[in-house]
C-alpha cells in the first residue's frame, strides 16, 4: 500500500480517506473521491466507495498527490509555520508592555504580577491546545468556517461576530496607545506642548481614527502588504523591546528588585478591584490565537503549522512578559518608579522607545484588520 503525504494529509492506495472523516466534506469529495469522475478511476475500473476501497494502482506514483493538492489548493499555499507564528505574536505584542506594565508593577507588586501572567498563560495554553483539536479536524480556511463547522450555524456565527467585535476593540486599543505614545514623548519634553491638539482625548479620537482608516484602505486594497508590514513590524518590536530592556537592566539592582517584590499595601490589599486591573491589561497580550487560524488557507501544512504556532507564541509571550516585568521591578526602588519609566528610559535614547512604540502600535494592527 502505497502511502503519500501532502501538507499533513494522507493519501494512500487503499482509500481510507471515509475512514478517516473525510467523506462529505469540501464539496463531498474525499482525496480518494477526487480521483474519480462518474464513479470510475483514472484508468477505467469502476471504483467501490461502499466498501472502503478505491483502485488507484494504475496511473504514475504521483497522481493521488497531485490530484490531492489541485483539490485542496495546497499548490498554492506559501507561508510557513514561522509566518503563523509571527502573525500570532504580532497580534499578541503590542503597545500596553511598553506603557502600562510598570504601572502594574507598581500598583500590584512583582510576585501578583507574575501569578497573573502565569495565569493567563495557562489559560491560552488550554485555549491552544483547544482550537488545536478543532483547527486540525478538518481544512478550515479562517475562524469563520472554524467555528460554524465546529458549534454549528447559528452559534458559529454570533461566537464569530463576538471574535470580530473582539479584534477590533484590540486594534482600536493599540492604535490609542500608539497616540498615547506620541504625547508621552512630547510631555517628556520642556519645550513645545504636550499634546498635539488641544487634549490627548482628541489626539487619541483623531489620529488614531486616522490611522485606523489607512490601515483599513491599505488592507482593502492591497492584501499583501500585510505580510510586509508585519515582517518589519516584528523587526521594530524587537529592537524596541531591546532598546527598553536595555535601559531598564542599566539601574538593575536586586534591592530594588526586593522592594517591588509584594504589593506596596500588602497581599491582602489585593481585591477584585486590583486583580481585575491586572487581567484588564495582561490577558489582551494574549490575544490573538486564531490568526493562525485564519492563515491556514495560506499554509502549506496547516495541519502542524496551526498548533505549533499557538503554543509557541502563547509560551513565548508568558516568558517574554515574566522578564519584562522582572526587568522593570529590578530597575529602580519603589517610590521612585513610574509607569513610563520602561518607555522613557531606553537604550540609548527615549526617541527609540517612543517611535517603536508608535511604529509597533499602528502597523501591528494591520494584522487584526483581516480578521476583524
Amino acid at each position: 500500500s502505497r502511502v503519500q503525504r501532502y501538507g499533513s494529509y494522507e493519501s494512500d492506495s487503499s482509500s481510507r480517506g471515509a475512514e478517516k472523516g473525510w467523506d462529505g466534506r469540501y464539496g463531498g469529495r474525499s482525496p480518494a473521491r477526487a480521483l474519480f469522475v462518474g464513479g470510475k478511476s483514472r484508468s477505467g475500473t469502476k471504483a467501490s466507495f461502499g466498501s472502503g476501497r478505491a483502485p488507484i494502482r494504475a496511473g504514475p506514483p504521483s497522481a493521488p498527490l497531485i490530484l490531492a493538492r489541485s483539490s485542496f489548493g495546497m499548490s498554492k499555499r506559501g507561508l510557513s509555520t514561522f509566518d503563523a507564528f509571527m502573525t500570532t505574536c504580532e497580534t499578541m505584542w503590542g503597545v500596553i508592555i511598553f506603557l502600562k506594565f510598570g504601572g502594574l508593577v507598581i500598583s500590584s507588586g512583582l510576585l501578583v504580577t507574575l501569578a497573573v501572567i502565569a495565569t493567563c498563560t495557562a489559560v491560552q495554553v488550554l485555549n491552544s491546545l483547544a482550537c488545536s483539536a478543532v483547527a486540525t479536524n478538518g481544512l478550515h480556511s479562517g475562524a469563520y468556517q472554524l467555528l460554524v463547522a465546529n458549534l454549528g450555524t447559528t452559534w458559529g456565527t454570533a461566537t464569530s461576530l463576538l471574535y470580530y467585535l473582539g479584534m477590533s476593540a484590540l486594534a482600536t486599543v493599540e492604535i490609542c496607545g500608539a497616540v498615547e505614545a506620541v504625547d508621552a514623548g512630547l510631555e517628556a519634553e520642556a519645550w513645545g506642548p504636550d499634546v498635539v491638539t488641544e487634549s490627548q482625548y482628541y489626539d487619541e479620537g483623531l489620529l488614531g481614527s486616522a490611522a485606523l482608516v489607512l490601515l483599513a484602505l491599505l488592507r482593502g486594497f492591497n492584501s499583501h502588504a500585510v505580510h510586509v508590514i508585519g515582517v518589519v513590524v516584528i523587526v521594530v518590536l524587537l529592537l524596541t523591546l531591546a532598546s527598553t530592556l536595555a535601559g531598564a537592566l542599566r539601574t538593575f539592582s536586586l534591592s530594588s528588585l526586593q522592594s517591588n517584590l509584594l504589593p506596596p499595601r500588602g497581599e491582602d490589599a489585593m481585591g477584585y478591584t486590583e486583580l481585575s486591573y491586572l487581567f484588564t491589561f495582561i490577558y489582551p497580550c494574549f490575544a490573538g490565537l486564531f490568526q493562525s487560524v485564519n492563515k491556514a488557507a495560506e499554509l502549506r501544512t496547516p495541519y502542524v503549522s496551526v498548533p505549533r504556532a499557538m503554543l509557541g507564541a502563547v509560551l513565548f509571550t508568558g516568558i517574554g512578559l515574566s522578564l519584562i516585568v522582572v526587568a522593570i521591578a529590578a530597575s529602580a526602588p519603589r517610590g521612585e518608579l513610574s509607569e513610563t519609566d520602561f518607555l522613557l528610559h531606553a537604550f540609548p535614547s527615549k526617541y527609540v522607545g517612543l517611535g517603536g512604540t508608535v511604529v509597533v502600535g499602528i502597523g501591528s494592527r494591520g494584522s487584526c484588520l483581516p480578521g476583524a
